[in-house]
């Protein structure tokens, strides 16, 4: 997954995340009910992304993400 998809898929989950505070879990339609996503999967999948964005920021260094020390000769 590039940054781009993943800051996409990020605005799209934190917009799902806000329809679901706004207007509840579930809503009542004239042919049955719907259910949206569950809050707690959002907010993980969200947390998801941003530690994919969050890694891919600090590996631009040249250490991917992984502090180096070199001690010697």
């Amino acid at each position: 997954m590039t940054n781009e998809e993943a800051a996409r898929r990020l605005e799209e989950v934190n917009a799902a995340i806000s329809q679901v505070l706004g207007g509840g879990q579930s809503i009542q339609t004239p042919n049955g009910r719907v259910q949206f996503a569950n809050l707690s999967e959002l907010r993980a999948e969200r947390a998801a992304l941003e530690s994919v964005l969050q890694g891919s920021t600090s590996s631009e260094g040249g250490t991917f993400g992984t502090p180096m020390a070199y001690f010697g000769r």
